[in-house]
């Protein structure tokens, strides 16, 4: 479904040339859930962006259902992949109410269709009561599924997930998770997760590349993450930064008593 083959994103030039992604190369498979992990700065994001069209891409080529994606990208593009971003607060426009935002994306494509809108409700499981209300009437977990729920309104095959839970609690992330895996096998869907929590990506995703410093260090497996397996050293350390802090025992000496 999914094909990138030697991405390169450079920013600036010259001597003042950023390279933000090298030679990002990997495919996926029709639904597959991908994951893509590193450390803040290490181009994951970039790289995700580029996919979509929303930085450029200095060389390279990128094939979506077998088709070589073309600058700038064309309708037929955003209706096979779209893309869920990291903070649900500033995804969604705040004087848009969600009818509005989920009917624009088919006005754009021009399909009129009502019904499609409390489809896209129920799918992301809110109720039509949500239709009407405005960004600063949800909580961060109904406005990320509102956010799904645009990306799913032109029945996309491809979704770019650019760490869909990290802006929310540890509860609600759970929820959305449960429900992009359920979307994903309901509705065949192929997912590019990006994430630097590693719980979050063994869970949803079958297979995933870690990136350092704009390029890909090592591909492996969920399951290989999970048993703490890694050939890579960098990887090594995400695996072991990722099961948190733990306070070696403080041994305190016997009070000496007063002779």
């Amino acid at each position: 479904m999914l094909d990138i083959q030697n991405l390169n994103v450079v920013f600036g030039s010259g001597r003042l040339g950023v390279v933000a992604v090298k030679n990002l190369r990997f495919e996926v498979k029709q639904g597959e859930a991908y994951g893509v992990v590193g450390e803040s700065g290490s181009g994951k994001s970039t790289g995700l962006r580029a996919i979509c069209g929303l930085a450029p891409i200095t060389s390279g080529r990128v094939f979506v259902d077998g088709r070589q994606v073309t600058t700038p990208r064309d309708k037929a593009f955003y209706r096979t992949v779209q893309m869920v971003f990291q903070d649900p607060y500033a995804s969604l426009h705040p004087r848009h109410t969600v009818d509005r935002t989920l009917s624009e994306p088919l006005a754009i494509h021009g399909k009129r269709d009502e019904g499609r809108v409390l489809q896209a409700l129920k799918e992301v499981g809110l109720s039509p009561s949500f239709r009407f209300r405005f960004p600063h009437q949800l909580s961060g977990g109904q406005r990320q599924r509102i956010a799904i729920a645009r990306a799913l309104i032109l029945r996309p095959k491809v979704l770019l997930l650019d760490e869909p839970t990290s802006a929310l609690d540890a509860s609600v992330q759970a929820e959305i998770l449960n429900l992009l895996d359920d979307l994903r096998q309901r509705l065949g869907l192929t997912y590019i997760l990006v994430s630097h929590d590693l719980a979050v990506v063994a869970h949803l995703c079958e297979r995933l590349v870690v990136m350092r410093h704009g390029e890909v260090v090592e591909e492996t497996s969920s399951t290989a993450l999970r048993l703490g397996k890694a050939s890579n050293e960098y990887t090594q350390s995400l695996i072991k930064a990722s099961q948190g802090f733990t306070r070696e025992p403080t041994v305190f000496a016997p009070a000496r008593r007063p002779r």
